[in-house]
């Protein structure tokens, strides 16, 4: 703790400049004197132990405060995937059209119509690539059997009808 303050006789006379009253002064700064450190030590220690509480408490807090941030967070990116999720279907279309021979699907990048026709195999509404090309030899000596096809499915490939041969 703190040193001792010394205060002489003299020095509480000058200040009362009575005898009674130093001999009390006296007493009161002995009892103080005597009941002050211990008291001041006992408060020292409340007071820590109540600042280490305040910290625990602060600490607490912030803690909370950064999983409640967190929570906010992850929220915020689940919304943002049901969005993106919402918007992707959205992107799909609908089906505009449907009766017992095809189904007509639209919007998004999907656009076809599919339908069951005893000429053509299939039908698309898009130019196919042309693959053929000079290192393409075309002839039939390697078909699974010998001869020529038996059956040639066509396919409209918008709008001409390809064949493709098969045995």
């Amino acid at each position: 703790m703190s040193n001792k303050i010394i205060i002489t006789r003299t020095d509480l006379y000058r200040i009362f400049q009575d005898h009674n009253l130093v001999v009390i002064f006296e007493n009161i700064i002995n009892q103080v004197s005597n009941l002050l450190p211990s008291d001041i030590e006992s408060l020292t220690i409340l007071i820590n132990t109540s600042q280490t509480t305040a910290n625990t408490a602060q600490t607490t807090a912030n803690i909370a405060q950064n999983t409640a941030n967190t929570a906010q967070s992850t929220a915020n990116t689940a919304q943002s995937t049901a969005n993106t999720a919402q918007a992707s279907i959205a992107a799909l279309g609908s089906m505009a059209n449907q009766n017992s021979t095809s189904v007509s699907i639209t919007g998004g990048t999907v656009a076809a119509t599919l339908t069951n026709n005893t000429t053509n195999f299939l039908s698309n509404s898009v130019t196919l690539t042309n693959y053929a090309g000079a290192a393409n030899v075309n002839n039939f000596t390697n078909s699974p059997v010998a001869g020529n096809p038996t059956k040639w499915i066509g396919i409209n490939d918008n709008g001409t009808i390809r064949r493709i041969p098969t045995w």
